[in-house]
């Protein structure tokens, strides 16, 4: 009766234990409004000097339009942009949220003088194209509806090994 017990013991044992294991690479999320948003889809894209992210998740996405790095970029010397200055160079980096269901859309952005944050790519390979860094950012509501909050929130947001093509 022991050796019973012992064995049962431990073939339930051995299947409980599982490898549930999910790898998020690549990853890009952040917290919406304090709430985890993580993308289902992203892809990168450097068109002329202009590197675009998109990231969806269902009906939403998430764009964030930077300068394409001119070099491979690493976490000791990162590549800093800020979001929303009233610099003239700050119309080429922005950041927006749109969301759109049943023809009602609901679209949020930076803009040169409005709302605020900031993208950081810390790591960026042009041999195998990958991206990854942070982001952050306040978007301004681009409607007219009064009943639309008025602010979107990003923060702590990452990006991971994003392939750019």
């Amino acid at each position: 009766m022991k050796k019973f017990i012992i064995i049962l013991t431990t073939a339930l044992a051995l299947t409980s234990c599982g490898s549930d294991v999910k790898f998020n690479d690549p990853s890009f999320q952040g917290q919406k409004d304090n709430v985890l948003w993580r993308a289902d889809v992203t892809n990168a894209a450097i068109n002329g000097s202009t590197l675009t992210i998109n990231a969806f998740r269902g009906l939403e996405i998430v764009s964030l339009v930077v300068p394409a790095p001119t070099r491979p970029v690493s976490s000791l010397d990162p590549f800093v942009y800020d979001l929303g200055t009233d610099d003239v160079t700050s119309d080429d980096i922005f950041a927006s949220y749109s969301y759109t269901e049943n023809g009602i859309s609901l679209n949020y952005a930076t803009a040169q003088g409005k709302g605020n944050g900031q993208v950081v790519i810390n790591k960026y390979d042009p041999i195998t194209k990958k991206l990854s860094g942070s982001f952050r950012f306040n978007a301004e509501y681009e409607g007219d509806n009064d009943l639309a909050p008025k602010n979107l929130n990003f923060q702590s947001g990452f990006i991971y090994n994003i392939l750019v093509n």
